[in-house]
């Protein structure tokens, strides 16, 4: 899991760890998608709670 705040865009790299993270991402709210990363314009526009989900679940993927 990884960020980068760009002019344009808040960039999430690490979210799409698995399939059952589809639902999470289709709920979260205005975003794009790359192959690998999630693109939000601001913070306010997507649901914090499924971030959480994706953003824990991202980080539980990678521990070793």
């Amino acid at each position: 899991m990884g960020f980068a705040s760009r002019a344009a865009d808040i960039v999430l790299y690490g979210l799409s760890v698995d399939e059952e993270a589809e639902p999470l991402l289709k709920a979260l709210g205005k975003h794009k998608r790359g192959k690998g990363c999630v693109y939000l314009k601001r913070l306010a526009d997507v649901d914090a709670g499924v971030l959480e989900q994706l953003v824990t679940r991202a980080f539980k993927s990678k521990q070793v």
